[in-house]
């Protein structure tokens, strides 16, 4: 091999080397899923709008702090937007206890989609998405979404989605 070969080889492996040690390292993505439970027995100790215990890949508390009808239509059809957090942890080990995972609370904005019967009122569909727009504790930086969906026969909500820490 010839000298100039062996330098432009070398400049070239040390200036791949620098950009990698150099470009900021990317975050994490833990896919989440399990369930929406609506907290009947107060084991959540914040009130709010409407409080859930979670199960699955997110163990702790689901608050709803704020939401508006964005649009209603006589069909029975509805969008509304809000603001909701979560207390807890991501349950990495799925092993349904917080030891030695990341904990802290992230915030959301969503959009919720759903019909109600124009007479009962009661839900007849309905979901949801959740985009991560901050975090504190071990979800310091956290994005991703998460999306629900609502089982009317049971008041719990599926949910499915991506945590970025």
């Amino acid at each position: 091999m010839r000298k100039s070969s062996v330098v432009l080889v070398a400049f070239v492996s040390t200036t791949v080397i620098a950009v990698l040690l150099a470009a900021p390292a990317r975050a994490a993505a833990t896919r989440v899923t399990g369930l929406q439970i609506p907290d009947l027995e107060n084991a959540c100790p914040e009130t709010s709008i409407g409080t859930f215990t979670m199960e699955g890949g997110l163990i702790g508390c689901w608050y709803t702090d704020e939401f508006s009808a964005v649009r209603e239509h006589p069909s029975g059809t509805v969008q509304i937007t809000g603001t909701e957090h979560f207390v807890g942890c991501l349950d990495h080990g799925l092993d349904g206890s917080c030891v030695g995972d990341l904990a802290g609370t992230l915030t959301f904005s969503f959009q919720f989609s759903g019909m109600y019967d124009l007479v009962t009122f009661a839900e007849i569909r309905g979901r949801c998405e959740h985009l991560v727009v901050s975090g504190t504790g071990g979800f310091a930086n956290a994005g991703g979404v998460i999306t629900f969906k609502d089982d009317v026969s049971t008041g719990i909500a599926s949910y499915s989605g991506a945590v970025r820490i």
